[in-house]
């Protein structure tokens, strides 16, 4: 004897893990047995194995096992290869001695199998996503919530800094939140997508990202991208800066399969960095503060990054050059020495250059060496090669610092302004 699957799904598709009925039929009302369905003998549209199958069959009530509650966990169609539903049991009785241990209908020696198997049937109807679901973090290179904790807000990573983040998942899905694996090449009616930079609600070219994100294509149900050493690029003129930066997903499905949840991921600040060394002036006779902050572009000016108490730089990497006039190499000298560290935005009190003198009059330009060591500077009152800050995601400007040119008349013994 042999069963005669059939299902129904209630139309031509059906949404990936909703119920749909599937009958095993054995033709005769005297079999009252529980048909088994093995999975590995069931295949899908590319003829292969098939994905999660839920439900199993009941026993029979006048020949025929019904259960409404089947769940296919994936896409495409299914189809039963020979012997996919069986009852080894229902023949128990005539075990061992008068059948054969087989699914067989012809006689061998006189005997049929011991096994009611089913016929080849399928393929059944498609299956599609239930949803996709878009799951993205960005991780910005300083941040509160991470090592060095020493970021407010949502955390903010520089244009051309290689740390930020990127953990991203879009993936089809069964109602019951299992991938649709074979959402692939090979299933006919695979949707299009896209991911786009955005700041709220303003387009960021996706260009800005280096690495690029992998080729739009499905992979197994997911397309995905991971590492935590993307860079937003720096264009040839300052921009941004980007405080509300996400990145958002769309999807286009034949079958209007849409997200479910959100298509953006969270937001964190992108910001076109610098060094920002001030100038200033004053007496050979006492030392020169030089104001000594990270600044980022904002609506058409710098301003001083607060949310940065992350960057430190070495004094060494401070570059002294363009002396002019009275004052020659190392006649001043910065302090303090070692490492600077910033705190929202500002290195405390600066840098000092101490007083060169009398007689030593005269300017001094200073620049930090952000991507690459060069030139000397004075950290002692001999010259040193000035050292590589390691931070080429920041520019830096020159500063000039002037020592005894702007000062009043010398003839004047007693001054006095009215107001």
């Amino acid at each position: 004897s042999s069963f005669t699957p059939s299902a129904n799904l209630g139309g031509a598709t059906l949404k990936a893990g909703l119920d749909f009925s599937m009958t095993a039929a054995s033709g005769f009302t005297n079999y009252i047995g529980t048909p088994i369905l093995d999975t590995a003998q069931m295949r899908d549209h590319n003829n292969a194995a098939i994905g999660a199958l839920g439900g199993a069959f009941p026993a029979a009530v006048s020949g025929t096992s019904t259960l409404s509650t089947f769940q296919y966990h994936d896409v495409g169609t299914l189809s039963l290869l020979a012997n996919a539903v069986t009852d080894s049991t229902f023949s128990s009785v005539d075990q061992p001695n008068d059948c054969t241990n087989d699914a067989s209908n012809s006689l061998v020696g006189g005997k049929y199998g011991c096994t009611i198997g089913s016929s080849i049937a399928g393929p059944w109807g498609r299956f599609y996503p239930h949803h996709f679901t878009y799951t993205t973090t960005l991780t910005p290179a300083y941040s509160s919530t991470l090592p060095p904790a020493c970021s407010g807000g949502n955390g903010f990573t520089y244009m051309d800094q290689p740390n930020l983040g990127i953990n991203l998942a879009l993936t089809a899905m069964s109602f019951n939140e299992t991938t649709t694996t074979k959402y692939t090449a090979g299933y006919a009616s695979l949707g299009t997508f896209s991911i786009t930079g955005d700041n709220g609600g303003t387009a960021v070219a996706l260009s800005r990202l280096s690495p690029a994100l992998p080729a739009f294509t499905w992979s197994n149900g997911t397309y995905s991208a991971s590492g935590g050493a993307y860079t937003f690029s720096k264009l040839a003129n300052p921009d941004g800066a980007y405080d509300s930066f996400a990145l958002l997903a769309a999807v286009t499905d034949p079958d209007s399969v849409a997200i479910l949840g959100t298509n953006s991921s969270n937001t964190t600040s992108v910001r076109y960095g610098r060094l920002f060394l001030g100038n200033n002036f004053g007496s050979e006779l006492i030392a020169l503060p030089l104001a000594l902050s990270t600044q980022y572009w904002a609506s058409g000016g710098w301003a001083n990054n607060a949310l940065d108490s992350c960057t430190t730089l070495p004094a060494s990497s401070v570059r002294m050059d363009g002396y002019a006039q009275n004052l020659e190499a190392c006649e001043t000298v910065l302090s303090p020495v070692g490492i600077l560290n910033f705190a929202n935005g500002v290195v405390a009190g600066g840098l000092r250059l101490s007083a060169p003198g009398a007689g030593n009059t005269g300017s001094v330009n200073l620049t930090i060496n952000t991507a690459a060591a060069a030139g000397n500077t004075c950290i002692a009152a001999v010259p040193s090669a000035a050292s590589n800050a390691n931070l080429p995601w920041f520019t830096s400007t020159t500063s000039r610092a002037t020592f005894g040119v702007y000062k009043g008349a010398n003839q004047f013994i007693y001054m006095r302004e009215a107001y």
